[in-house]
């Protein structure tokens, strides 16, 4: 009776863990449905024209890992033929109907993240879908837990209105890491047009509009012609954008980047871009700015920078923040 009694245990404990698994349905909508606010999973693939498709089926989209890793998210395969006879073409529109590819969908085989609001939040595909199975699995659930932080940030649009709608959807998409809300810019810019709020002028962050266009002369010859800034002018102008927590290092950053290009061509003094240079890299050495000022400093000065100061923190100040 007690062995029985044990083994029932686990049975029950090794059974567990499957409930919490996405259930895989025959169609995209039911698998939104079971997915509930958790969303879907789905495996795009090319069962006429792509063998690696089929393959992954096996390695990837079936792997329980893989299956465990965004919560209770319905599961779909949904295939995407080329050359599909009668048959073929009426099970894909079985089983696809109501998906709406997006552009983030670059190759296949695909596996698309998507939303409880059908909003893709991340896709995996290219070199991505070709790593192991418990890294495919790591980087959705990584995709996941943020996705997550968003819709718990989203619960606060329901009773704001005006600049607080526009912070909420702001703080939405400074989450770094996955895609962004699709009607997010527009819905800020309408409640807080002048960008007044830190948190919206973060989200909204465009270098071109607030330096290079007085930086960097357009090639196209469109529009009116644009003043381009003095180096005194593009001083000043980097001093107020990189001064406060407005916006964020990396942002800051490209700030840096376009004023000592215009600096560099106006044959500025090389101690100072020297100096530029390193105060761009402090503010995140472990940044791809970081590393074309480092390598600018050696071609243009014939020097290396100094080792930065600041510890590398893998960019650890910028992971709530999206560009």
């Amino acid at each position: 009776m007690r062995s029985r009694i044990v083994a029932g245990f686990f049975a029950l404990f090794f059974v567990v863990p499957v409930m919490f698994a996405g259930a895989e349905k025959a169609t995209y909508e039911q698998a939104l449905k079971s997915g509930g606010k958790d969303g879907a999973v789905i495996y795009l693939y090319g069962p006429d024209w792509e063998k690696r498709g089929e393959k992954l089926m096996t390695t990837v989209f079936k792997n329980k890992n893989v299956r465990n890793a965004c919560g209770k998210a319905g599961l779909v395969a949904i295939p995407v033929y080329q050359r599909p006879d009668e048959k073929e073409r009426k099970k894909a529109e079985s089983i696809g109907k109501g998906f709406k590819a997006t552009r983030a969908i670059r190759s296949y085989p695909a596996l698309v993240l998507r939303g409880a609001d059908e909003k893709d939040y991340y896709t995996i595909c290219g070199d991505e879908i070709l790593k192991s199975p418990d890294e495919i699995a790591a980087l959705m659930k990584e995709k996941f837990e943020l996705y997550k932080q968003r819709c718990e940030i989203m619960k606060k649009a329901a009773n704001a209105k005006g600049v607080a709608l526009a912070k909420v959807y702001a703080e939405a998409c400074n989450i770094e890491g996955i895609y962004r809300l699709p009607d997010a810019e527009k819905i800020i810019r309408a409640n807080d047009p002048g960008l007044k709020e830190d948190v919206c002028a973060r989200a909204l962050f465009d270098v071109f509009s607030l330096i290079t266009d007085r930086t960097h002369p357009s090639s196209d010859k469109k529009g009116p012609e644009v003043k381009i800034y003095t180096n005194e002018e593009v001083l000043a102008r980097l001093k107020e954008l990189t001064t406060g927590d407005r916006y964020t290092p990396r942002q800051k950053q490209e700030v840096y980047l376009a004023a000592t290009g215009l600096l560099r061509r106006n044959g500025y003094n090389e101690k100072e871009l020297r100096r530029l240079w390193s105060e761009l890299v402090e503010l995140d050495p472990t940044s791809v700015s970081a590393k074309y000022a480092m390598n600018a400093a050696e071609i243009y000065t014939g020097a290396p920078l100094p080792k930065p100061k600041k510890k590398a923190d893998d960019g650890a100040s910028e992971k709530k923040t999206k560009h």
